[in-house]
């Protein structure tokens, strides 16, 4: 079974870990943030497991 996740705030902090975390137990994560960079740093900080992460850059506060 394929296991999937969608985090947002994966640019740093708790949603930062999550993501870590859930890469390391083998799932595929699509990932938000507002800033882009923060976004591959975490993609970065995953290793060979950051093949399994799908970064969005966007800010889910703004409605335009």
């Amino acid at each position: 079974m394929n296991k999937t996740a969608v985090i947002t705030g994966a640019g740093s902090g708790v949603g930062r870990a999550i993501v870590l975390k859930l890469v390391q137990q083998d799932w595929r994560v699509a990932i938000t943030g507002r800033r882009a960079e923060a976004l591959r740093e975490t993609i970065g900080l995953a290793g060979a497991q950051g093949s399994r992460i799908t970064p969005h850059a966007c800010n889910v506060g703004d409605l335009k």
